[in-house]
């Protein structure tokens, strides 16, 4: 990394619980963070927060084309961290969620190599109660997440999973999102680790 230069970090999924106990992590970590989403007002409102760094950007989070299209514009300006909580938010596309989660960490590897930077895929587990598509999304993106650490280790890039239980705190994920951002983290990569649930 050249020295001086403003660190970058990209949360997609960013409107959500997890996403907004996050930004004081965010604030401190005086990078300059882009927030991706598709919840306009929500967005609007986390980057006024600390409007000098952050910004928003308002896009689909399953739109595949779209997701490819960010990653042909952004090339290899260096990226630090992309922290994907895309997964977080649950709607009824699982499928096209696995495709678009790839198509992201795919496209903006070149600029995560550029950094030697690190992905952190935030990917919740499933409850029993839970419909047959949405476990089988489940299991499709930690073996994403999985088969990305090995390919993308090879230029670099660390990439790491954080998978919380039904009823994890949010809070909780975004302090562990925080210890792997931190520099003695640096050596971290093809963790899984597991959120608990506060006992009752």
């Amino acid at each position: 990394m050249a020295p001086n230069r403003q660190k970058t970090i990209l949360v997609a999924g960013a409107a959500s619980e997890i996403g907004r106990q996050l930004l004081p992590v965010l604030r401190k970590s005086f990078a300059r963070t882009i927030l991706l989403d598709q919840n306009h007002e929500k967005l609007i409102s986390m980057a006024r927060t600390c409007p000098d760094r952050i910004e928003p950007l308002i896009m689909s989070t399953c739109d595949v084309d779209q997701i490819a299209e960010l990653g042909v514009i952004w090339e290899d300006e260096p990226l630090d961290f992309l922290i994907n909580l895309k997964a977080t938010r649950r709607h009824d596309r699982q499928g096209t969620l696995v495709a678009a989660s790839t198509a992201l960490c795919r496209g903006l590897a070149p600029g995560l190599q550029s950094a030697g930077g690190a992905i952190i895929n935030v990917i919740p587990r499933g409850a029993a109660t839970d419909s047959f598509e949405y476990q089988v999304a489940e299991a499709g993106l930690k073996r994403m997440s999985e088969l990305l650490g090995q390919s993308l280790g090879q230029i670099g890039v660390r990439v790491n999973c954080i998978c919380p239980e039904p009823n994890a705190r949010p809070l909780d994920v975004a302090r562990t999102i925080e210890v792997l951002m931190h520099d003695s983290a640096a050596h971290i990569s093809r963790a899984s680790i597991p959120i608990h649930a506060p006992a009752h």
